[in-house]
């Protein structure tokens, strides 16, 4: 657990050293709750991101989670709350509902939208579509544009509102029942908006996760 708490205060300086962000690309790996009093550490890494999110069992369905990610030249920092929808069970689809908000380097995001999975033996699904918004406080360095053109082939190039929709697919292994590893593969949809010069764009990412129960 030291080395854990160690990694994670290394994870929190390279975040601050990191200057734009939209909201955050990880998604939850499992609509069950953790129950009141338990918690977890998931630690992922991919393209083009790398986030920690620390998380307690407020009550037997509601879960709140510290979240913060590194994307490109920038990172987020905020709070994350899944509510359990549906009974959880190990042989047919659950349901939970998903909520986060916080900062990113030049503004803040908000995002809503719900957890869909199911186990199968060791191995589980889960299914997360999303609706994001990111609002950017100020106007965005041209090398920083260059950036999100090249991972995210998109062009922010000024301040102002960005709506996106998102689905992650989420393949989880639980190796034990205290430790699960993950293969992680989302896709996202931009919506043009007023204030902004962005046109729709479609931009898959992916990655790896651990979490420690």
């Amino acid at each position: 657990m030291k080395n854990l708490i160690f990694k994670t205060h290394l994870l929190a300086l390279f975040l601050l050293l990191a200057n734009c962000a939209l909201s955050p690309l990880s998604d939850p790996i499992t609509p069950k709750t953790l129950g009141k009093g338990n918690q977890s550490h998931s630690i992922t890494a991919g393209y083009p991101y790398v986030g920690y999110v620390y998380t307690m069992g407020v009550s037997d369905s509601v879960d709140l989670g510290l979240q913060m990610e590194s994307q490109i030249k920038g990172f987020t920092m905020g709070a994350r709350l899944v509510l359990q929808a549906t009974e959880y069970s190990e042989t047919e689809w659950s349901g939970s509902l998903l909520t986060g908000a916080g900062l990113t380097t030049e503004g803040s995001y908000v995002y809503g939208g719900m957890i869909w999975g199911r186990k199968y033996g060791f191995y589980e699904l889960a299914l997360t579509p999303r609706i994001n918004y990111t609002n950017i406080s100020r106007d965005i360095d041209d090398d920083v544009t260059l950036d999100f053109k090249d991972y995210y082939s998109i062009n922010l190039t000024e301040q102002g509102d960005y709506f996106h929709a998102s689905l992650g697919i989420s393949n989880t292994f639980w190796f034990r029942p205290d430790f699960g590893f993950s293969l992680v593969l989302s896709g996202a949809y931009l919506f043009p908006w007023v204030g902004s010069t962005d046109s729709g764009f479609l931009a898959p990412y992916g990655g790896i996760g651990l979490t420690f129960l």
